[in-house]
């Protein structure tokens, strides 16, 4: 949910007697295309958030201070790392996410009817700090729910099945025999990858 990354107001000053916020509100973007490809290790992710767009609200207080509104929209944003897989003690597969990446192309800003001189420093807040505050809520996202996303998914290829077997004498009942597997290797290379897995069978 992108819209959880903002935390409005997303930044507020003072110019002259006249004190303004910025909110940004009513978030929209096309469909997210996302990517997984091997490398040395692990997998490249790779997710395209495209035609971004927002509201913008400008709420100021002050003697003859009005209110300006308008929108601002990105071409698309770009998320981008390299997810490192491992298996641990357990016989689990581990993600860790390495040199995140965030870029947002293409920011536009688009304000009626507000004043020059707070023209000028809003078009510099979207064009620096809004952009550097996305790319670091991003990043935090990847770090915290991307990679274990990545690893339970690994995770979830692991077996842990029943099925019964008929009886091998006339008359006798049938047995419940289970088989389940743990991770053994994982080798990723550009061209693919092989997961390994030891198995063992057992029964009552």
């Amino acid at each position: 949910n992108i819209a959880n990354l903002i935390q409005n107001p997303v930044t507020s000053g003072k110019t002259g007697w006249c004190k303004y916020k910025v909110n940004i509100r009513n978030i929209r973007y096309g469909k997210i295309s996302i990517d997984l490809n091997p490398i040395n290790g692990g997998l490249f992710f790779k997710a395209t958030i495209p035609n971004f767009s927002a509201d913008v609200d400008i709420p100021v207080s002050g003697f003859l201070c009005p209110d300006f509104d308008g929108d601002d929209s990105a071409t698309r944003i770009t998320l981008s790392a390299n997810v490192m897989l491992s298996i641990n003690s357990l016989g689990e597969p581990v993600a860790t996410l390495n040199s995140p990446n965030v870029t947002v192309d293409g920011l536009d800003i688009d304000i009626g009817g507000i004043w020059g001189f707070l023209l000028n420093w809003i078009i510099d807040f979207f064009e620096d700090d809004f952009a550097n505050m996305i790319e670091d809520e991003f990043e935090k996202v990847m770090a915290g729910q991307i990679a274990d996303a990545i690893g339970d998914a690994v995770k979830g290829l692991a077996l842990d099945q029943s099925f019964e077997v008929p009886g091998f004498l006339p008359g006798a009942s049938p047995v419940t025999m289970r088989i389940k597997t743990k991770f053994s290797t994982l080798d990723f290379k550009p061209d693919g990858g092989v997961i390994g897995m030891s198995a063992a069978i057992v029964t009552p």
